[in-house]
């Protein structure tokens, strides 16, 4: 698996992967919003060009196939049957705490005006 997820030349091999994955298949969206942002800081949104400024139309279509590519994964149907074992390994999710008490949870793990033992 890491020489799957190994990040030189760009996941490469993760790439290679995905490409000839039949799906069913969940690709990694981090890898998905990191081209996103590469594509949108890496290339101006227009052109200048003797008859004045112009959409940048390569960008647009970089981002299309990006978008399009994640849309083809989301077109397949997913069949998934419910596996009680899993669902009661998590407790049906019925003990998740709710936003406000994970906050005064980690207030009192880690209270904000406390120093810090790293600081420098």
């Amino acid at each position: 698996m890491s020489s799957l997820i190994d990040s030189s030349s760009s996941f490469r091999a993760y790439r290679a992967a995905l490409a000839e994955a039949e799906p069913p298949c969940i690709p990694y969206l981090g890898l998905i919003l990191q081209d996103l942002t590469f594509v949108h800081l890496g290339n101006p949104d227009t052109l200048t060009t003797p008859q004045g400024s112009k959409v940048n139309f390569s960008k647009c279509w970089q981002q299309f196939n990006i978008l399009d590519t994640l849309r083809g994964f989301q077109r397949e149907r997913y069949s998934l049957a419910r596996d009680d074992d899993i669902m009661s390994f998590f407790n049906d999710f019925s003990d998740h705490l709710a936003e406000e008490a994970l906050w005064e949870l980690s207030l009192r793990i880690r209270p904000r005006n406390a120093a810090r033992a790293n600081q420098r």
